[in-house]
C-alpha cells in the first residue's frame, strides 16, 4: 500500500505541534501554580490588617502586662477575696493612693504567716498554679483587644468581618509568647477576599526573671528576717536614754534625770527616722547594688564597716544583671508597742531602790525597753519593660525578728476559696436578720449584711431593718457581720451548715455620738472624803465638786479603748495648756542660757523655734465619739515643770537594834538632790461605764485623773503614789455628764 507522502508530512507537523501545546500547557500548569500559591501566603503574612493585629496583641500584652506588675502579679485586687484595710497590720495588702497592693509575705489572722503571692503560670514554669498571672494576661487581653482594634476604623479601604477573639499566653524565660484565634474575613474594592485567623507574637519581657526573684526576696526574707534585723540594728544606733527614741537595752548610774517618752512622739520618730532607712537596704545579686565603704584606712571604724555590710544581702543563686531592686517604708499607719501604757518609763521608775546604790548615795534606773512592731515595707524591681511591686509585713516581738518556715503558696496559706463566693455554695435554707437602732429602737436601713468564713462575702443591705438571704456554707469558724457607717460595729458567731430550718437574729448598733470632753483632776487630799460619800445619792456630784482644772503645768495622756464595741475610737488624747508649756520651755532655755549650758546662738535659735509652734499642739479635742458601753480608760498626769529635791542626811543603824537601841556606831546615809524636768504626779487605770445619757448632745462628758501632788522632800519622793496605787478607787473615775453651764 502507498502512501502519500505530502499527506505523511503534514500529519507529523500536527502531531508536533499536538505535542509542543501539550508542553506549553504543563509548564503553565508546573509554574503557575507554585507561584500563585506562593504570592498568596505571602499576602497574608504581609497583609496590612495582619500586621495592624498583631501590634494591637503586643501593645495591649505590654499594658496589661503592666499594670498587672505594679500590682504584685494581680489583674484586679478588688475581685479577689482579700481583707482591705487603711490600716496595714488588718489588711491583707497596702493602699497606695487607690492602687491596692498584695502583701506576698505577712502575719494574717491568728498569728499565722501568710502569702498572696499568685502562681506565675498554670503549668512548666516552676510556679504552678490557678489564677496565674498568665490567666490575668489572658483575661487583659481577651477583653481589652477591642478597644486597640477600634472596629478597625484605619482600614476603610476594607470589607472585615470579624469572629470573637481568643487567646493563649506563655511566660518564657526572656519573652512571653501570644498564640491568639480571631477569624477575620477581609474583602476589597476589587471583590477579592482573604481571611487569616491564626495570630502568634512573641515580646521580649522580665516578667519570669523579676517574678523569680522576688519569690527569692520573700523565701530569704521569712528564713532570715532581714528587714526586722536591719530596723533593729538602725534602732540600736539612734536610740539612748539622751535620745529622742527609747533604748533597747542601757542601765543609768548616778543620774539625777528621770527620763521618759511619749509613744505618739517615739511613734512619729520611728516612722521618720527608723523606718525610711529601710531604702538602704539592698540586694547584692542585681544590677544597682553599690556597696558601701566607709572611707577610714586607721581600722578604727570597723563597726561602720560592719553596719554598712549588714545592710545587703543575696537573693538566691542566680544573678541578675538586668534587675534593679529598691525597698521603702510607704509612710502608712504601723503598729508599735512599748510597754503597756502611752507614757514609756524605765522599770525603775523611782530612785534609790538597790540597797548597795542606796549605801553610795546613787541611783540607778534599769532603760530596757522592748519593741514590737508591725510596718509594711513596698519593694520594686525594675527593668527596662516593667515594674513588679509587691509588699511585704515585717514583724519584731522583743527585739527579735518574727520569722517562719511557712509555705509561700498561697493555695496552701490561705483558707478562701472563690467557690465561697459562688451561688451554688449557698446553703438551701434562709438567714433573716433583724436590725435596729439601740437607741431609738427603730428598724435600721442600708445596714450591710456580711458572712465571714476565712474570707469575707457581702450578703446585703437591710430594707426596713430586714435582710433575708442565703448564706455560703461555712464548717466553723463563721461570723455574721453587720456594719453601717455612724454606728457600732456587730458580730455574731454563726456556723452555717446544711438544715432545713432557717435562723434569725435581732440585732441592736447603737448610733455613735460626739461629745465634748473635759478632763479634771482629783487631789489625793479628797480621796478619802470620797470614799466615805461612796454611798451618797449625790456622789458623781460630789466628786466633780471636789475635783480641779488642770493646773498650769499639768499635761493629762489618756488612752480609751474598747474591745466590746468595735468603734473607730481616737484612743489617745494629750491634754494641757499650751500657752503654759511653751512658756516652761522658753523659761528652760533662758536658764540654760544663763548657766553657761549653751551660747546666745543656741538660744536664739531655740526660742525663734518655739516660737513657731502651733499653739494648738496640746489643745483640749472638742469632741469624742463614743456609744453607751464599757470602757478601758487609763491615764498619766504628768508635771511639766523642774522639780528639785534637796539633799538629805538620814541617821541609820549599819548593826542590830536591841530596844530600839543601836548597839554600833550609827552612820549617815546621803541623799543627794535631785533635778526632774517633768514628774509624773498621777494616773488611773480601771474600767468605765458609759451610760445612754450620752445621747443628751447638750452636755459634757468629764474624765477623771488622780492627782498625788509633787514631791518636795524625799520622803514625798519615797511614798509618792503611781496609778496602780489607786485601783481600789476605779468607782471615783466614772465619767460626769455635767450639765450646759454647770461650773465646779
Amino acid at each position: 500500500m502507498k502512501f502519500d507522502t505530502k499527506k505523511r508530512g503534514q500529519i507529523s507537523y500536527v502531531m508536533i505541534g499536538i505535542v509542543v501545546l501539550l508542553i506549553i500547557f504543563m509548564i503553565l500548569f508546573l509554574t503557575n501554580k507554585p507561584f500563585e500559591k506562593t504570592s498568596k501566603i505571602e499576602q497574608e503574612y504581609s497583609h496590612p490588617v495582619k500586621l495592624f493585629v498583631e501590634n494591637c496583641i503586643k501593645d495591649t500584652v505590654k499594658e496589661g502586662i503592666r499594670k498587672i506588675s505594679s500590682q504584685a502579679g494581680y489583674l484586679d485586687p478588688y475581685a479577689m477575696d482579700f481583707k482591705f484595710s487603711p490600716n496595714p497590720s488588718s489588711s491583707d495588702g497596702i493602699f497606695l493612693g487607690d492602687t491596692f497592693i498584695p502583701y506576698w509575705y505577712y502575719l494574717g489572722e491568728n498569728d499565722i504567716f501568710k502569702s498572696n503571692r499568685p502562681p506565675l503560670c498554670e503549668k512548666g514554669c516552676g510556679y504552678e498554679g490557678y489564677d496565674s498571672i498568665e490567666d490575668n494576661i489572658v483575661l487583659y487581653l481577651d477583653k481589652n483587644i477591642y478597644s486597640c482594634i477600634d472596629d478597625f476604623k484605619s482600614f476603610p479601604q476594607y470589607d472585615i468581618e470579624e469572629g470573637q477573639f481568643s487567646s493563649d499566653v506563655i511566660i518564657r524565660q526572656d519573652d512571653i509568647l501570644i498564640s491568639a484565634n480571631y477569624p477575620l474575613e477581609i474583602s476589597s474594592s476589587n471583590n477579592s477576599k482573604i481571611s487569616f485567623s491564626d495570630f502568634e507574637v512573641s515580646i521580649k519581657s522580665s516578667l519570669k526573671d523579676a517574678y523569680d526573684l522576688a519569690y527569692q526576696i520573700i523565701k530569704f526574707q521569712s528564713n532570715a528576717g532581714f528587714i526586722e534585723t536591719h530596723v533593729l540594728n538602725m534602732l540600736s544606733l539612734y536610740s539612748g536614754i539622751d535620745k529622742n527614741l527609747p533604748p533597747l537595752a542601757d542601765l543609768q548610774i548616778g543620774g539625777n534625770d528621770l527620763r521618759f517618752w511619749l509613744k505618739p512622739d517615739v511613734e512619729n520618730k520611728v516612722k521618720d527616722d527608723i523606718l525610711d532607712l529601710v531604702r538602704l537596704i539592698q540586694v547584692q545579686n542585681t544590677k544597682n547594688f553599690n556597696p558601701i565603704y566607709y572611707m577610714d584606712r586607721s581600722g578604727k571604724n570597723a563597726i561602720s564597716q560592719g553596719i554598712y555590710n549588714a545592710m545587703s544581702f543575696t537573693a538566691g543563686e542566680k544573678y541578675y544583671g538586668n534587675l534593679e531592686v529598691s525597698f521603702m517604708y510607704p509612710y502608712l499607719p504601723i503598729n508599735l508597742k512599748i510597754g503597756d501604757s502611752q507614757v514609756i518609763f524605765p522599770k525603775n521608775k523611782l530612785p534609790m531602790e538597790n540597797f548597795i546604790f542606796d549605801m553610795l548615795g546613787l541611783t540607778i534606773y534599769d532603760y530596757t525597753f522592748y519593741y514590737d512592731m508591725s510596718f509594711p515595707v513596698l519593694i520594686t524591681i525594675k527593668a527596662d519593660d516593667l515594674t513588679f511591686n509587691f509588699a511585704i509585713e515585717s514583724n519584731i516581738r522583743n527585739n527579735l525578728p518574727l520569722t517562719s518556715d511557712m509555705s509561700l503558696d498561697r493555695t496552701e496559706s490561705v483558707g478562701t476559696t472563690p467557690l465561697f463566693s459562688s451561688p451554688t455554695q449557698r446553703v438551701n435554707r434562709t438567714i433573716t436578720i433583724f436590725v435596729k437602732d439601740a437607741f431609738s429602737k427603730k428598724p435600721l436601713d442600708n445596714a450591710s449584711v456580711y458572712y465571714s468564713c476565712g474570707g469575707k462575702l457581702f450578703i446585703g443591705k437591710t430594707k426596713q431593718g430586714k435582710l433575708s438571704d442565703k448564706f455560703p456554707f461555712c464548717m466553723f469558724g463563721g461570723t455574721i457581720i453587720v456594719d453601717k457607717g455612724g454606728y457600732s460595729k456587730k458580730e455574731i458567731l454563726f456556723d452555717n451548715h446544711e438544715s432545713k430550718m432557717g435562723e434569725t437574729f435581732w440585732l441592736e448598733l447603737y448610733p455613735l455620738v460626739e461629745k465634748n470632753i473635759e478632763v479634771r483632776k482629783i487631789p489625793e487630799k479628797y480621796i478619802s472624803y470620797l470614799a466615805s460619800k461612796k454611798y451618797s445619792p449625790d456622789f458623781k456630784k460630789i466628786i466633780y465638786e471636789k475635783s480641779e482644772k488642770l493646773g498650769k503645768y499639768d499635761r493629762a495622756i489618756i488612752t480609751i479603748s474598747s474591745n466590746e464595741t468595735n468603734i473607730p475610737l481616737i484612743g489617745f488624747l494629750s491634754i494641757g495648756d499650751a500657752e503654759s508649756n511653751n512658756d516652761y520651755l522658753k523659761e528652760e532655755v533662758e536658764r540654760q542660757y544663763e548657766e553657761g549650758e549653751i551660747d546666745i546662738g543656741e538660744r536664739d535659735r531655740l526660742l525663734s523655734q518655739l516660737d513657731e509652734i502651733d499653739s494648738n499642739i496640746y489643745a483640749i479635742p472638742e469632741k469624742l465619739d463614743l456609744i453607751p458601753g464599757t470602757y478601758e480608760y487609763e491615764a498619766y498626769l504628768l508635771y511639766e515643770k523642774e522639780i528639785s529635791i534637796p539633799r538629805e542626811i538620814e541617821e541609820i543603824c549599819p548593826c542590830s537594834e536591841i530596844l530600839g537601841i543601836c548597839i554600833c556606831d550609827k552612820e549617815e546615809l546621803v541623799y543627794p538632790e535631785q533635778n526632774f524636768t517633768a514628774f509624773p504626779i498621777g494616773g488611773a487605770s480601771t474600767n468605765i461605764k458609759i451610760y445612754e445619757n450620752i445621747y443628751n448632745k447638750k452636755d459634757t462628758l468629764v474624765f477623771y485623773i488622780f492627782d498625788s501632788g509633787t514631791p518636795a522632800s524625799w520622803d514625798d519622793l519615797k511614798n509618792h503614789k503611781l496609778a496602780t496605787d489607786y485601783e481600789a478607787y476605779g468607782y471615783m473615775l466614772t465619767p460626769y455628764l455635767k450639765r450646759s453651764g454647770e461650773m465646779a
